[in-house]
């Protein structure tokens, strides 16, 4: 078995695509493979690039079905016991690979692991990625490139391939922690994000936002009503806790007027 598979879903990136090639390319060896899923593509820039590179990676055509089926046929495909997916118009980091790999080789207990991402493209920030397991149901600080075990993938049966229009990773790691998924923070970038004003999430509207929303919270029903009802125990304990305080410390406060 290799040891990682960097899964590259594409459909007419056109030129970003060599860019996104060119990432991966130091990456190939005996334990690293890539495979590229062409979802339909017609643009001829993108098949031509895609020919060009057909004996380098694993190149495997399909019909346009959109990027969750495009991601589950290239890690159906894979042979690498970890998971690196990658957009086709971001860039990847070894040295964040490196680093993953050995994290998940040497703690049995860790499926997933994530780190920040470096924008570029139209926005140039370090965005800081976070696990709040109650607030990862309202807003995703996971970022989509991240290195998992396969055998997660699955386990949760691989990405909602309903989810045609975003959010499909989010979903992922909203069903990766009901399935008691453990996930750890790397040091270095996880890679490059392009930033697009005309991407997918940049246009997405607040209606359909809360439609995807509603969707997911539907979908993990059971689990994400035992983490509501834990929460609000939490917030009723803590609210116990300061009345306590407060009446203790008026008990403290009226006794040294007392003694005064």
């Amino acid at each position: 078995m290799l040891l990682v598979s960097i899964v590259i879903p594409c459909f007419n990136a056109g030129k970003l695509l060599q860019e996104t090639l060119d990432s991966v390319v130091p990456l190939l060896g005996k334990e690293v493979e890539v495979v590229v899923v062409n979802d339909g593509s017609t643009d001829p820039i993108t098949l031509e690039i895609l020919q060009r590179h057909a004996n380098s990676f694993c190149v495997l055509n399909t019909e346009n079905k959109g990027l969750s089926a495009a991601r589950n046929a290239g890690i159906r495909q894979a042979k690498g016991k970890y998971i690196y997916p990658l957009d086709a118009d971001d860039r990847a980091n070894l040295a964040f690979i490196n680093e993953a790999c050995e994290l998940l080789q040497k703690n049995d207990a860790c499926d997933i692991v994530f780190a920040n991402r470096i924008h570029f493209g139209e926005e140039s920030l370090l965005w800081e990625a976070k696990l709040d397991q109650t607030r990862q149901w309202y807003v995703n600080r996971i970022p989509a490139t991240a290195l998992y075990r396969k055998e997660l993938w699955e386990r949760v049966g691989g990405y909602d391939e309903s989810m045609v229009k975003g959010y499909e990773d989010w979903e992922f790691w909203l069903h990766a922690l009901v399935v008691g998924a453990k996930f750890f923070k790397a040091k270095n970038p996880a890679y490059w994000y392009r930033v697009r004003s005309q991407s997918m999430v940049r246009t997405i509207s607040v209606h359909h936002h809360q439609k995807l929303l509603a969707y997911m919270h539907a979908k993990h029903h059971g689990f994400f009503l035992q983490q509501y009802i834990s929460q609000v125990n939490q917030l009723h304990e803590l609210r116990s806790n300061y009345r306590l305080l407060l009446k203790a410390l008026i008990k403290l406060i009226l006794r040294k007027v007392y003694i005064k």
